[in-house]
């Protein structure tokens, strides 16, 4: 059997017209033969190289093979063309090389970092939230923000740059939020993978306590003993504070546990507008409720 040199050279053309690849999608190569040559085998090379680094046959009824190449590629780019294997009349005739085709391969946008400004996440109705999206350098393109797998749209939250922006209005604004941003890569246009997800859990303002004493009428005479009372509106642990006229009573001035003050009336000076308030904590963040509404202690002689 005879080998000729066939003039008419194949086609090859990749499976994106761009010919640019993210690094772990699918690459393919397709070569072509004339139509009349049916069955044909070809070789795909790589730039100049002599030897072959794929080959295939064509189906009886086709021209032409495609060679998926995903596994023989890093980043960069390559040169590739082919040749096609042909029997004429008992003779076997090989085709001139393609054209050359370059396949480029790009790493993928880098996955972005995410966080909050409340390092504990949780904040309460009525705050700000200012998430921030890290994202490399080299990209400085749109950031898309996500509540539990859901786009926010620009009515829910404001970005600029890489940072967005909301106050809360209720609690279920709480849940995980995940950040990414598109980029140009060559020619291509990639949307990023989602950054890992930080949870934001909402609550409620706390709500004011209330102040009493253990002698409603809030007259005491000098050696009698205060009993105040801090009522909260809460269930958690909480550390209570008290006031006159609008000072806080240290540990010499008033014996506190829980949410009870006891004194010793000594002097007038004791008389005056008690408040309180208290301290809670919920995930690592320490809340403080307004001061509640002040209530008058009457110092009267004996």
């Amino acid at each position: 059997m005879s080998v000729q040199i066939f003039p008419s050279k194949p086609t090859i053309s990749s499976s994106r017209r761009d010919q640019e690849f993210v690094k772990g999608e699918s690459v393919t190569v397709t070569c072509e033969a004339p139509s009349s040559y049916l069955g044909s085998r070809f070789y795909l090379y790589r730039r100049d190289q002599n030897a072959p680094i794929e080959t295939d046959t064509a189906k009886s009824s086709q021209s032409g093979v495609t060679f998926n190449i995903t596994n023989l590629l890093g980043t960069g780019s390559e040169d590739y063309s082919c040749v096609y294997k042909h029997e004429v009349s008992d003779q076997e005739i090989i085709s001139g090389r393609s054209d050359t085709v370059k396949i480029t391969v790009v790493d993928p946008p880098t996955i972005p970092g995410i966080s909050l400004d409340q390092q504990t996440g949780v904040y309460q109705v009525g705050e700000t939230v200012t998430i921030t999206c890290t994202v490399n350098r080299e990209y400085r393109h749109p950031i898309y923000f996500y509540r539990d797998n859901k786009p926010l749209s620009s009515h829910q939250i404001f970005t600029k740059a890489n940072t967005g922006t909301f106050t809360i209005a209720s609690r279920k604004e709480g849940g995980r939020y995940q950040c990414r941003y598109r980029t140009f890569i060559g020619k291509r246009q990639l949307l990023s993978q989602p950054s890992r997800a930080v949870t934001l859990t909402v609550t409620e303002p706390l709500m004011s306590p209330e102040i009493s004493f253990d002698q409603p009428t809030g007259v005491y005479l000098e050696g009698e003993t205060v009993t105040i009372i801090c009522t909260l509106n809460w269930g958690y642990h909480s550390i209570t504070y008290f006031y006159r006229n609008n000072e806080l009573l240290s540990s010499h001035q008033l014996f506190a546990k829980d949410n009870i003050g006891t004194t010793l009336v000594t002097n007038k000076k004791q008389g005056g507008l008690y408040q309180c308030k208290y301290r809670t904590s919920i995930k690592a963040r320490w809340l403080e409720s307004p001061l509640s509404e002040p209530e008058m202690i009457t110092v009267a002689g004996k």
